[in-house]
């Protein structure tokens, strides 16, 4: 998740500073997603400083107190004691695996863009790779604050359409790539699904 949060900064500020100036957001629009940035930045800083200060350790210490535990309390804080110590062996030897995750990360948020503007492209949208890239960075600020609603089911589209309409492009080719987007989701999950299937079914027979 930390590589995920540095890696999502990273895509969001990349987009904002490559189409400043070709693509400039309204304004309204625009601050928005500047908190959103610095809330995710946050959010990021936080995880990691909780993770070097010990958090499971201090958790299991206020669930102590609070009864949570029950008995074994000190095999579960040795546990814990472990993970914390794990955690910060792993930020403090493995740096390079560390940033590979964020570099993968950020590459896969490069593939959503090229999606779009190779979703664009078919339904004939004229939309270039910046603001492809542009358009890709708010889909996800809008997944994620909207991560309460089961696959952002209906948020997406809205926020589709919404988009279309604030970058000047034409709303029923907001809805049609909304709908593209939609499938191609439904696909790759049942594309998952079978896959899970099957190797279950495989391994039960083994």
């Amino acid at each position: 998740h930390t590589t995920f949060y540095l890696s999502l900064n990273a895509f969001l500020l990349g987009a904002l500073a490559v189409t400043r100036r070709t693509h400039p957001l309204p304004p309204a629009l625009r601050d928005s997603v500047i908190v959103f940035l610095v809330g995710l930045g946050i959010c990021a800083g936080v995880l990691v400083a909780g993770l070097f200060w010990g958090l499971f350790r201090r958790l299991h210490a206020v669930g102590h107190r609070l009864r949570w535990w029950g008995e074994k309390t000190e095999e579960r804080a040795n546990r814990y004691l472990a993970l914390d110590a794990d955690i910060r062996r792993y930020f403090a030897e493995d740096k390079r695996r560390f940033w590979l995750s964020t570099a993968f990360n950020f590459a896969a948020w490069w593939l959503g863009t090229l999606e779009v503007w190779w979703a664009a492209r078919l339904l004939g949208i004229p939309m270039d790779l910046g603001q492809a890239w542009l358009f890709e960075a708010l889909i996800q600020t809008i997944r994620i604050v909207t991560f309460f609603i089961p696959a952002s089911v209906g948020a997406q589209e809205g926020g589709i359409v919404f988009l279309f309409t604030q970058m000047g492009l034409p709303t029923p080719a907001g809805l049609a790539l909304a709908l593209l987007r939609r499938a191609r989701e439904i696909l790759w999950m049942g594309v998952g699904l079978l896959l899970w299937f099957f190797l279950r079914e495989e391994k039960k027979d083994a």
